[in-house]
């Protein structure tokens, strides 16, 4: 994995903090928003998160909120360790990697999940969301992607 510049994770982190400050259903609203842009730009990921072809994620659903508050949470544990020391996170992120594989999870939902996670922060963000902020979000997503697919695609 490789290192990643200091404002760049700064950058995320604030990002990160901001949005969650910003609402007590934090987890809710983000991951909801997150579920709804994902089916929207790959339909075959709902299979994964165990919705029907023309069941939508709604907010408060409890099926939605299991899914929003784990996806959230997965983000959430992964951006509070990253930092100079790669080690651990890469050793969660092959463990995550593992998981995936094992939920079926295909390698090219990955670049959807980036685009609907950018997407549900823009929103949430509004103008307080950069362009410099979009970067450091893409440059963060496709690390710590790329070791999760590795992770997959290994054994």
């Amino acid at each position: 994995m490789k290192e990643m510049g200091y404002n760049t994770i700064s950058r995320v982190t604030e990002t990160w903090e901001t949005c969650k400050r910003r609402s007590p259903k934090f987890e809710d609203e983000l991951g909801t928003m997150i579920l709804k842009k994902l089916f929207e730009l790959q339909p075959k990921t709902r299979a994964v998160f165990g919705f029907a072809k023309d069941q939508e994620p709604v907010e408060g659903d409890k099926n939605t909120s299991v899914h929003a508050h784990t996806v959230v949470s997965m983000f959430d544990s992964v951006l509070q360790m990253l930092g100079p020391d790669t080690d651990l996170v890469q050793e969660v992120l092959q463990q995550v990697g593992k998981r995936h594989k094992d939920f079926g999870v295909s390698p090219s939902y990955f670049p959807y999940m980036g685009q609907a996670l950018i997407f549900a922060l823009k929103e949430r963000m509004q103008d307080a969301f950069t362009n410099d902020h979009k970067d450091s979000w893409e440059e963060v997503y496709e690390e710590l992607s790329s070791e999760i697919i590795k992770a997959m695609l290994a054994d």
